[in-house]
């Protein structure tokens, strides 16, 4: 598994995110850190409207 930063590193579009590990290193890139960052403050009540927002920009997988 590649680093954080490294240009060798799959992007969120290009990994299997059906597997666990690869859902987990996903969010480890910069893509899936914005998305972590958008989210961490997300009330339970609001989940459904900002996974839906969140979709509009990034992978539906990643999101979920």
């Amino acid at each position: 598994m590649g680093r954080v930063n490294d240009p060798n590193t799959p992007s969120a579009h290009e990994t299997d995110l059906g597997d666990p590990l690869a859902a987990f290193a996903a969010l480890r890139t910069e893509e899936g850190r914005a998305l972590l960052d958008e989210v961490r403050d997300v009330a339970p009540a609001d989940e459904l409207a900002a996974a839906t927002r969140l979709r509009r920009t990034h992978p539906a997988p990643l999101v979920s």
